[in-house]
């Protein structure tokens, strides 16, 4: 059996949808990011790739309010395409009705919009995933969000390239996350990067934000190096 069917994409009895397959590598050939949340704190680790001293390192996290940030990985494209999605709803929530942005039902119309284009062959999957990590009704949310639309709230998270041995890493601290302060959340955040094999992590091409109760903010280089000393 086919794993198209004319004009509508199914599970096929061999196994998963090509569609589906080739998206799902796509976005793990992006570099990873990954985000963990304790108790007062969340924090969000983009691994801006190697600096081979001919370019400038591009940012993996993007701030949507303030007290709202958001990384991706995949297609650049389409990952800034979410960006974008997401800005439109802040300033739709915060303007057209006075409240702030909940991270659990902001991806409604994104989420239909990305299931509608695995349905049909002519539409063109989504080829990013991403997290939102939020402070919202005095409670710290990281919400994953796959390509295919799929919304989950996590305890730790992690997307890109070797992502699952990001995640090995994860997963062994998983009871000790929520006691865990901001030092230590991202010592183990940088560990689990590290054991993805990547050649060389420091505090240059580490993207690091922090979001506690006092809102969004990045962690400078400086205040990095001291941490990961």
């Amino acid at each position: 059996m086919s794993e198209v069917y004319d004009n509508y994409s199914i599970f096929a009895p061999e196994g998963k949808v090509r569609s589906f397959s080739s998206v799902e590598n796509t976005v793990s050939l992006g570099n990873i990011c990954l985000g963990i949340v304790s108790k007062d704190y969340g924090i969000i680790i983009g691994y801006m790739g190697e600096d081979n001293g001919l370019q400038y390192l591009s940012p993996k996290i993007h701030r949507i309010t303030n007290n709202s940030i958001f990384s991706f990985a995949g297609i650049t494209n389409d990952g800034l395409e979410i960006v974008n999605y997401l800005l439109h709803k802040s300033v739709e929530e915060d303007v057209g009705r006075d409240r702030e942005l909940d991270p659990m039902c902001v991806f409604d119309d994104y989420s239909f919009s990305a299931a509608e284009k695995g349905v049909f062959v002519s539409k063109r999957l989504c080829g990013a995933g991403g997290m939102l990590l939020s402070w919202y009704n005095n409670n710290i949310y990281l919400v994953e969000i796959s390509p295919l639309g799929v919304i989950r709230r996590m305890k730790a998270s992690a997307m890109g390239h070797r992502s699952q041995s990001a995640k090995t890493i994860l997963q062994k601290s998983v009871e000790e996350i929520n006691s865990m302060d901001l030092k230590e959340l991202i010592h183990l955040g940088v560990d689990s990067i590290k054991n993805t094999n990547v050649k060389d992590v420091h505090e240059h091409n580490l993207d690091v934000w922090v979001v506690d109760k006092n809102g969004g903010r990045k962690i400078d280089v400086e205040e990095l190096k001291n941490i990961l000393k």
